[in-house]
């Protein structure tokens, strides 16, 4: 390699001298302006599966799951169950009682709800394809919420004049009372790990976010400010 370096030198020196001269010769010339050209910016292509779907064209959503909710599209507030699409929404209650709130059971085999009949709202649950309803509290009760291994439920209630935080069996049984005051204590949250519950209690003058293990015990305020602070609600794991 190293016999051919000054040979390679006088090339590079003789092509540096022809473009000094040319520079010499030719600096009397009208310099050439510069053009400047807004540069060509070409898009992006969007695949299809990037590009918004109208309503009802969702395509894969169908076999993603299905959705209970709660409609008085037929003059009473019954509960219906869809594809995740928006498809084939099918009634599940067929009573003219007032029916709110579902929630689905971690397996998706079951549905609590509140409902109103008997003169109050109480927790009902049934299979998910409306069969085998099932009355599970006979107080007034309303924010509801599955464990996550399904086995409980914990919702608030009026049995009297406090708002208290209950748990259940997720047949109804075993019934228990995790808060005793005089204080509103509601919408009760479960942990993903099933060890505690958060809610929301006014027992120190105004709504905060509380917490307590999953037994009751052990009732801690989470927030401490003026303003009203309600509804927790945990991150999955």
């Amino acid at each position: 390699m190293q016999r051919y370096f000054p040979a390679f030198l006088l090339l590079v020196l003789l092509a540096l001298s022809l473009t000094l001269s040319a520079c010499e010769g030719g600096s009397a010339s009208t310099p050439t302006p510069l053009v400047r050209t807004r540069p060509v910016v070409t898009p992006l292509p969007i695949s299809p599966a990037a590009r918004p779907t109208a309503a009802g064209t969702i395509g894969s959503l169908a076999t993603r799951g299905r959705i209970a909710f709660t409609s008085n599209r037929d003059g009473h507030w019954r509960l219906y169950v869809m594809n995740a699409d928006g498809s084939s929404p099918t009634p599940l209650t067929n009573t003219a009682f007032v029916v709110a709130k579902p929630a689905w059971a971690p397996d998706g085999q079951r549905i609590a709800y509140a409902s109103l009949s008997s003169g109050y709202v109480g927790i009902y649950a049934m299979r998910a394809d409306g069969r085998g309803p099932t009355q599970l509290t006979n107080g007034v009760s309303e924010d509801l919420a599955w464990s996550p291994d399904g086995q409980h439920i914990a919702f608030d209630s009026f049995p009297v004049r406090e708002n208290a935080i209950f748990v259940i069996n997720a047949d109804g049984s075993g019934q228990t009372r995790l808060t005793n005051n005089a204080a509103v204590d509601a919408a009760p949250a479960w942990a993903p790990d099933g060890q505690h519950i958060a809610f929301i209690s006014n027992r120190d003058g105004n709504s905060q976010i509380y917490v307590m293990n999953a037994d009751g015990s052990g009732q801690t305020r989470l927030t401490n400010n003026a303003s009203q602070d309600a509804y927790p609600a945990w991150a999955p794991k």
